[in-house]
């Protein structure tokens, strides 16, 4: 008889044990933050009127609030005397997670409002092949250092496909070329100009001059570099050709930065690109600083003015301020200059 009682007693413990969590358990929606500061208060004084003093309330409705949070919980978290009040077992439990909670509570709205002023948060930033590497790179960094909580992601996007994923929100912002293709809403800021330079093949005739002129490569045949074929208006030899007021013949098109070097070998033709282009390209095409006014490249930002948050409106601030500097020190290229406001 015994023994069954026993192990009806042992299988009700198990079946409670393993019940959890039970409906005494469940969260009680009269239970507020203020009952959490109430009782930390108290359980780090131990004296109810010294938690009154600091909770700037009277006594009565501070030991009523404990009660009741006492009474939600399901346990008793105090034990009070006439002379002292001190934590029960669960109570040391609770003002441990109480003040977890509370902490947590703190640290949101902190983090929410770093995020608001901008301090915190992701951005996916788009840059074109051409733009300035040394240029990037100190934007990056400039922009890590001042704002270590922001999540910045770059990825290289050809120009005129930036504005179709800034639009659709895929990306954040971009450093392309100008000018592509409008037809959008969107914000294309210039922020530098970049001198061109004179594409060619190693065994190209005007592969020694230190130096050319547009009018020295007018008599070549022109290669238009484009990503896509069919961007009509990413013509820039023509534009750089229209501006030095030197017609340039160009007679075909090559949307692929690798085979460009192979194009230019089987053609003597010609390429204009930035002077980043030297440094891309390397040993396998010989690249000639061109001097004419206006045979440059104009890199700036595009974005979506309607959708700027505050963590993109620093990020796009930081890199006009880098711009403006990046003419102005040593470290700078010769051939990069800020594009006037």
């Amino acid at each position: 008889m015994l023994a069954s009682q026993f192990n009806n007693r042992r299988s009700s413990t198990r079946t409670a044990v393993a019940g959890r969590p039970s409906s005494r358990s469940t969260f009680d929606p009269r239970l507020e933050i203020r009952h959490l500061r109430y009782f930390v208060a108290v359980a780090e004084n131990l004296h109810f009127g010294r938690a009154a003093k600091a909770l700037h309330i009277s006594q009565p409705p501070l030991s009523r609030q404990v009660r009741d949070l006492e009474s939600w919980v399901g346990v008793t978290l105090l034990h009070r005397s006439a002379r002292s009040v001190s934590l029960t077992d669960a109570g040391v439990i609770f003002l441990q997670e109480a003040k977890k909670i509370l902490n947590d509570i703190a640290n949101s709205i902190y983090m929410a409002q770093r995020a608001a002023a901008g301090e915190m948060g992701t951005l996916a930033i788009a840059f074109d092949r051409f733009f300035d590497p040394e240029l990037l790179a100190a934007i990056h960094e400039s922009f890590d250092c001042e704002y270590p909580d922001v999540r910045l992601t770059m990825h290289r996007v050809d120009s005129e496909e930036q504005s179709a994923l800034v639009q659709g929100g895929s990306l954040d912002a971009g450093f392309l070329m100008l000018p592509v293709a409008d037809g959008d809403r969107l914000t294309r800021e210039p922020l530098i100009r970049e001198s061109a330079v004179a594409v060619m093949s190693g065994c190209h005739l005007l592969c020694s001059r230190p130096e050319v002129t547009v009018r020295d490569l007018a008599p070549f045949p022109f290669l238009e570099f484009c990503h896509a074929l069919n961007q009509s208006d990413y013509g820039h030899a023509g534009r750089i050709g229209t501006m030095c007021g030197v017609p340039l013949s160009v007679e075909g098109a090559c949307s692929s930065f690798e085979r460009l070097p192979q194009m230019l070998r089987e053609s003597g033709a010609v390429a204009l690109l930035p002077a980043s282009a030297a440094e891309l390209y390397g040993e396998t095409v010989t690249c000639i600083p061109v001097r004419d006014a206006g045979a440059d490249f104009t890199f700036g930002l595009i974005y979506d003015r309607s959708r700027t948050p505050r963590v993109l409106t620093r990020f796009i601030e930081s890199a006009r301020e880098l711009a403006r500097r990046w003419n102005q020190t040593p470290s700078a290229k010769n051939s990069t200059e800020m594009v006037a406001a």
